[in-house]
């Protein structure tokens, strides 16, 4: 295999997983706005005249929507930083057999992690 192939194979990987992370971010912002849907909701629930159940209820609900978000920020940050440290070595990798460097977006520019800085080398 020549060194165009394996770079049009890394290359390949890169895309994949740059596209993982936009979806991450995409996921993510989705979550917090159906989250922040249902506080709203909840909150109208329970101030609702109509409302008869026990107390508890939309707060429970309310809770069970603010985990939910903690789950996916924390799902999130894990991945992002697994595939944003792979990027960076694929970015290497690929400049080096290049020559020249020629991809550094994550390296130089890349959020890298979502809730945690990545830390500067």
């Amino acid at each position: 295999m020549n060194d165009d192939q394996k770079v049009s194979i890394l290359l390949a990987e890169y895309n994949t997983l740059r596209a993982e992370v936009l979806a991450a971010r995409s996921y993510v912002s989705q979550a917090t706005g159906v989250t922040a849907a249902v506080i709203m909701g909840t909150v109208a629930f329970a101030a609702s005249s109509s409302f008869s159940g026990p107390s508890w209820v939309p707060w429970l609900i309310a809770a069970l929507a603010i985990l939910y978000l903690t789950g996916t920020v924390v799902w999130n940050e894990v991945n992002t930083q697994r595939f944003t440290a792979r990027l960076r070595a694929l970015e290497l990798k690929i400049n080096t057999r290049a020559g020249e460097r020629l991809l550094v977006w994550e390296t130089e520019s890349g959020w890298g992690t979502f809730a945690v800085p990545k830390r500067k080398r």
